[in-house]
């Protein structure tokens, strides 16, 4: 019986290997920072939603710079005392940061929100955006 040689099989296994580096680098290019940071920032405000219904309290995420969010918890949100909760504070990860800083969601201890919002969470390579409605309900756009 005649079979491969061991040169035939170090061949084939090196162009192989080639070819799965070149679709490996081109996949990376697949990746947008804007749309893992979208999916962490729209999570994190899902969280904060379930907080708040089950704490009964309300919490407010506000934006402190492009890439952190905090959330403050208080009785009420027009409540003038306001509690930063040091577990709800998210930094985005890979490059992707919160183009307008100009929001504030804060969820009842119903889980609605008091405004809507479209937040835009952007990278190098485009903008991803979030929706905030006001009965509370988070999608990306």
């Amino acid at each position: 019986m005649r079979g491969f040689g061991i040169i035939e099989l170090v061949a084939t296994l090196c162009v192989a290997f080639i070819l799965a580096g070149m679709a490996m680098i081109n996949a990376r290019a697949l990746y947008h920072p804007s749309r893992g940071g979208a999916e962490e920032l729209a999570s994190f405000l899902k969280a904060a939603r379930a907080k708040a219904l089950a704490t009964t309290s309300t919490y407010t995420i506000v934006p402190i710079s492009e890439t952190e969010v905090m959330t403050t918890v208080s009785t009420s949100c027009s409540s003038v005392e306001q509690v930063e909760d040091p577990e709800m504070r998210l930094t985005l990860s890979g490059g992707a940061s919160i183009a307008n800083l100009e929001w504030q969601i804060c969820y009842n201890s119903r889980g609605t929100s008091n405004s809507s919002a479209v937040i835009d969470v952007s990278d190098d390579y485009g903008t991803r955006q979030i929706q905030v409605v006001l009965g509370g309900g988070v999608r990306i756009l």
